[in-house]
């Protein structure tokens, strides 16, 4: 049995990891700085680690979907469900991108006050993905689709979304601890205080 706090499977070192692939990616995030705690978990199993790494690739080959906004979605969708490792790291990808802390910290409030209105739908939109597909709604559409026109667009989106809350779910579940990916340490604590709020 695991500590409540602990990571739930071994985060796996180098030297245990048999598939030569994934110890080449240990070799490259180790000289990036440090070889992530969710490589390590997915380490275990060289399908989940194939599959989820090919499934990554989509952040970089979005071609409808701004991608300052799809980090503030990944961020507002790790808020709604809790998880910290996926708020840590989206945050810091945000603040990568541009984002100010005031603008993240603004999740919280009412964003037509906050966002333009395009990222105001796609925020409904993603606190309704949480939720589950089935609670999308007609109104919501007509609305997303003001912002988002094509079909591939709305593709995209939908992609990113579900991916994220898939993230969430795998991260939460095993209780992957956060990698301090957000190098604002009381940015990064407000952030789970905010999820904490979100979640209630």
């Amino acid at each position: 049995m695991t500590h409540p706090d602990h990571c739930r499977v071994r985060l796996l070192e180098q030297e245990e990891v048999t598939v030569p692939r994934i110890r080449e990616i240990y070799r490259i995030e180790q000289q990036a700085g440090r070889v992530r705690n969710l490589t390590r978990a997915t380490a275990h199993s060289a399908a989940v680690w194939q599959t989820t790494t090919k499934a990554l690739q989509i952040y970089d080959a979005l071609r409808c979907v701004d991608r300052r906004l799809v980090d503030l979605l990944c961020l507002y969708t790790s808020l709604l469900n809790g998880c910290d490792y996926c708020v840590d790291d989206a945050a810091g990808e945000a603040l990568r991108q541009g984002w100010q802390p005031g603008e993240l910290l603004a999740l919280g409030e009412k964003h037509a006050d906050v966002y333009p209105a395009a990222t105001v739908a796609a925020l409904r939109y993603a606190a309704v993905l949480v939720k589950g597909g089935g609670a999308v709604d007609e109104d919501l559409l007509v609305e997303l689709r003001r912002h988002f026109s094509s079909d591939e667009a709305l593709v995209e989106l939908t992609a990113v979304l579900s991916m994220k809350n898939f993230w969430n779910r795998f991260a939460t579940a095993l209780r992957i601890p956060p990698e301090g990916k957000c190098a604002d340490p009381a940015l990064r604590q407000s952030l789970f205080d905010l999820s904490r709020t979100l979640a209630d």
